[in-house]
């Protein structure tokens, strides 16, 4: 039965990607020829004169207004001293420029073609081109950005040790490490074959494809091409190292603020009940009076004391606890599946804006990291994972389609 419902979804799949695929590619074809026409810069502007030193490409994706998210993590890398050349696929709201300008080295407004990686490819190469950077950031405004953190993380981001620098890893679609948010040092961008990936890189609207060509090919051109591992900043080791330390009290709590999809979260409810029977009173009867609580049989059959029998019950949950959690994290992309217990013990200050979109986290389990930031943080980070509603409640057929393909 599993194996035909399995057979069937990928059946279903094709059939949306050759409904919707006819439709991208013609958005592709049609922005191909307008970059052949105009190029995607509308405007650059240089503000300051440093040419040297660390430079963030920083790529936006303005609306009516910039998220107070992004405006703390423009100020915390400006406060670095980090040159940002922020890259904007649209015009930035009027009320937001004398902020940017407050912050930037150089201010490129671009034609929303390509996604954050066509923003991207435009910072970087100019960057390579007229400056003669010490390191070079990528960073963009699609996550939730926490003060609690950031700082450390931009510290770890910008450190000039490390050749390669990422947040997180994910597995979802082939290994690689999230573009969001990278660091690289001259072993990485003074190479040849940095520079003829972002001068070949092909801008495309299609998700998929900017994944397996963008994030994916990146990371295969840094690793295999260049020879440079990166350095994840809130890896699983880290983590599980982290959830180790923990009092047995607090993994248990972390474990039952899981998504719903963490099977764990119904062997918690089981451990309540078998923990009741453990330690509650005898029944009234004659015959439950008589008879052993489970704890006491076991110690029995092993010749043992009780108390040393519930002490490796204990210690035996808990590390299953521990693998359960680590192996949810480990399912795909780790700074959404891991994106609680990254906040919650490695001080993660990144969160994934579409925990609820992906269908991930639902609505009344975002409360979970309600403790971990400000009022006011939660409710700006409440407000952008919610923004595009439940895609199963709000969305039509055709959008819940292109999401079920990763086209949206």
């Amino acid at each position: 039965m599993w194996l035909l419902r399995r057979a069937v979804i990928s059946v279903l799949q094709v059939l949306i990607r050759i409904i919707f695929y006819p439709w991208f590619a013609y958005l592709d074809f049609r922005n191909a020829q307008e970059l052949k026409r105009h190029g995607d810069v509308l405007s650059k502007r240089q503000l300051r004169d440093a040419t040297t030193g660390t430079f963030c490409v920083f790529h936006l994706f303005p609306r009516q207004k910039l998220p107070a998210s992004a405006i703390r993590a423009l100020k915390a890398l400006e406060a670095q001293g980090v040159n940002l050349v922020i890259i904007s696929n649209g015009a930035i709201p009027e009320a937001d420029l004398p902020l940017i300008d407050s912050v930037a080295h150089t201010v490129i407004v671009r034609r929303n073609i390509g996604r954050d990686f066509g923003g991207y490819r435009t910072g970087v190469l100019h960057v390579l081109d007229t400056f003669q950077p010490e390191r070079i950031l990528i960073v963009n405004d699609s996550v939730f950005y926490r003060s609690g953190g950031l700082e450390a993380f931009f510290t770890a981001l910008s450190d000039t040790s490390k050749d390669y620098v990422g947040a997180a890893e994910n597995h979802e679609f082939g290994y690689h490490v999230g573009s969001y948010a990278l660091g690289f040092g001259p072993r990485v961008f003074q190479s040849p074959h940095f520079r003829k990936f972002w001068e070949n890189y092909q801008l495309s609207e299609l998700r998929p494809k900017v994944i397996r060509t963008g994030e994916i090919a990146l990371n295969r051109t840094v690793i295999g091409a260049i020879g440079v591992n990166p350095t994840v900043v809130y890896s699983p080791r880290k983590l599980g190292e982290a959830l180790a330390e923990l009092p047995t009290t607090e993994l248990i709590l972390t474990a039952s603020q899981m998504p719903g999809h963490f099977n764990e979260r119904d062997a918690l409810r089981k451990l309540h009940q078998t923990a009741s029977q453990w330690f509650e009173t005898r029944g009234e009867s004659s015959t439950n009076r008589d008879a052993p609580l489970p704890i006491e049989a076991a110690a029995s059959l092993a010749d043992t004391d009780a108390g040393d029998v519930r002490r490796l019950v204990s210690a035996n949950y808990r590390k299953q606890l521990e693998r359960s959690l680590m192996d949810f994290v480990f399912r795909g992309s780790q700074i959404h599946w891991g994106a609680l217990p990254l906040v919650k013990h490695l001080n993660c200050p990144i969160i994934k804006a579409d925990l609820v979109l992906r269908g991930i986290y639902g609505v009344g389990e975002l409360s979970a990291f309600a403790p971990s930031m400000s009022a006011e943080e939660y409710d700006e980070f409440f407000a952008m994972c919610t923004r595009r509603g439940v895609p199963q409640q709000h969305w039509n057929l055709a959008q819940r389609m292109m999401l079920a393909v990763g086209y949206i």
